[in-house]
Formats: structure tokens, sequence, C-alpha cells
């Protein structure tokens, strides 16, 4: 789930931060996926957003842009490996989750066919747009996502920013790769890696296509953490690879330092 177009400049708050610090924000879990169902936008609400570090932009459904009165600013291209789509954006004013808000956020308009077959209900996707202004936990375990969480203990990996999206360095099929933290994606996906042979094509479903990619189950190595073997597609191309934020416990992310801290000890 991966747009490119110009950001709109973002004002970002914590009300009373100091207050409101560690709160739980309590997550919905849908397999793989974590789901905020008490979403507030323009005031309204609430409303359920797939909560998705790998999308670069939030998103919503054109239906529910249209009951929020929602103008059309613009459209931009929506990119994938597998396709490529236009999608109108408009401006919301306010995101509201919790005690974290986000002020003047672009959002794009497009009918989450990818993230609709998670959960029918679904309205729309918490992108880095929303989530780059704060440090958190998302904690899978307890389904929870915890704002600016009092102490945090782990080994550290420094992330780089690729169109917006948190990028680590990984070891999977005997290479260092670059992998996206995205807890919107149900599997290891690797771009430009060659399958051993015995593997199954499968077709990928996402918010800008679909495509064939080979599916195997690989290992993938960050520091000292070693993951268990995970559902990988392999698909041509030079693309990031992605990275299930789901495969860890929990994950904190600290934007202001740029740091993750993978399976954190609270």
């Amino acid at each position: 789930m991966k747009s490119i177009f110009a950001k709109s400049f973002v004002v970002a708050e914590l009300v009373c931060a100091s207050l409101f610090a560690g709160q739980d924000i309590r997550l919905e879990a849908r397999g793989s996926y974590l789901i905020a169902s008490q979403v507030y936008v323009n005031g309204q609400g609430p409303f359920r957003f797939l909560v998705d570090t790998g999308a670069q932009s939030c998103a919503m459904r054109p239906q529910t842009a249209a009951r929020l009165g929602v103008a059309v600013t613009g459209r931009v291209q929506h990119v994938s490996p597998v396709g490529t789509t236009i999608s109108k954006v408009g401006l919301l004013q306010r995101v509201t989750v919790g005690p974290a808000t986000v002020s003047d956020i672009d959002v794009l308009m497009t009918d989450l066919a990818a993230a609709r077959q998670v959960d029918a209900t679904i309205d729309g996707v918490l992108g880095q747009s929303f989530l780059e202004h704060f440090d958190y936990l998302l904690d899978y375990k307890r389904r929870r996502f915890v704002l600016d969480p009092e102490e945090v203990r782990g080994e550290t990996v420094t992330f780089q920013l690729s169109d917006g999206l948190m990028a680590i360095d990984a070891l999977a099929l005997g290479e260092t790769r670059k992998l996206v933290i995205d807890s919107g994606a149900p599997g290891l996906v690797l771009f430009g890696a060659r399958g051993r042979g015995t593997e199954r094509l499968v077709r990928v479903v996402t918010n800008s296509g679909e495509g064939l990619a080979v599916l195997t189950r690989e290992k993938v190595r960050i520091g000292r953490w070693v993951s268990r073997p995970m559902t990988t597609a392999l698909l041509p191309g030079s693309a990031v690879g992605l990275l299930p934020a789901a495969a860890f416990d929990a994950i904190y992310v600290n934007n202001r330092e740029g740091y993750l801290v993978l399976n954190p000890r609270l």
C-alpha cells in the first residue's frame, strides 16, 4: 500500500503529553493485522483503521470520505511492483487516536481492496504520515498501541527512510537486503530473489493490482535476532522488501532518533 506524492505541511500534537505518556490504546487483531477501532476524523467517528507501518500515507474509502465531506484536492499515482493506479487525494483537518492528533493530513481515497480482505468493515488505513509524528510501541502480544512508553530495553536497530517508510538491513536468502517493517504485510516479500526450484506460484493482491509471486518459506536475521521460517513471496524487480511486523511480539519505534527495538523488554 504505497503512494508517491508531495506531502503538505503537517502539524502533530499530543494533548497534555506528560499526562498521557504510556497510555495504552487497545487494538483488535485480525490474524497478523492490527486494527484501531476508535479513530476520529474531523471530529466524527469512531472509524476502523488498519495500522499499517508499510503505507506511506493514510487512506480512506471514498464512501467514508464522502460521508465526511472531504473535498478532492488532486490525484496521484499509487505505485507498487504489481501495478499502478490513480487515486484521488483529499485533506483531513484532524485525525485522532486516543490522545494523539495529527492536523492537516493528506489522505488517499481508494477502495482499500487488499485491506478489506482482512476485514470488510475497515474504513481506512493509518499510515506513516500519521505514525511518523510519534514514538510508540506496537504490541502484537497484548494487542495495544502505546504512546511514549516510559521504559523500553533491548537491542536497537537503526532505520533509514525509504520513500517515507522505515527500512532496516537484514540478512535473507544469503544476502543483506533493505526491508521495510510493514504491519500491513501478511508475510515476507523479497524482490529480485531466486527460488530453489521447488516453490509454487501464487497470486498476490495489493491496492495497486495483482501479480504472480514464487511462494516459499525463509528465515531473516537482524543483529542477534533470527526469525522462524516464514511465508515468503519472491517477486521480480529491485524494490525494497517487506518484513511483517507480526514476526515480532512487539516493536518500539523511536521516530525522533530513528531507531527500532525489536521484541523490547518492558
